[in-house]
């Protein structure tokens, strides 16, 4: 773990199935199996981050994405530094919402009657402020986008 690595560079080795390479050129932040465990077919064995491109991302409801734009000033307040606030600016807006690539749009109660559940649209937001995030991959934050 902390190894620096470059895309397709091997990274593991699986009895059966050959070499584990990196998908990108990062740091392996998460190593989830040992030298001579038997692992599943759906085993994540290592997670690998690109820590030179690190942002927060929040999460749009569908009713207020309209007040978003690209370049809009943010204030953070990050878990892992109570009593802080930092700058930032929103630098992407995705175009689908969480759940349309996973097929779970719609809601059904087992009476087979609709119920509408308002969706959330990733926002990336790029910290203007000096601040090591590198250690905090899935921390949380408070985010307070400022509307024009």
């Amino acid at each position: 773990m902390g190894s620096a690595v470059k895309a397709n560079e091997i990274i593991g080795k699986v009895d059966s199935v050959g070499y584990l390479r990196s998908p990108i050129d990062g740091e392996v932040v998460q190593v989830n199996v040992s030298v001579n465990q038997l692992v599943g077919a759906s085993t994540v064995a290592a997670v690998v981050a690109d820590t030179a491109d690190i942002y927060v991302q929040a999460n749009i409801e569908e009713t207020e994405i309209a007040k978003i734009a690209i370049g809009q000033s943010v204030k953070l307040k990050l878990d892992a530094y109570p009593g802080m606030t930092f700058g930032g600016f929103v630098r992407e807006i995705d175009r689908t919402t969480q759940t349309a690539i996973s097929g779970n749009t719609m809601s059904y109660s087992t009476s087979g009657t609709y119920t509408k559940v308002t969706q959330l649209i990733p926002v990336k937001i790029q910290l203007s402020d000096s601040v090591d995030l590198e250690n905090l991959i899935g921390t949380n934050a408070t985010v307070t986008i400022e509307l024009n």
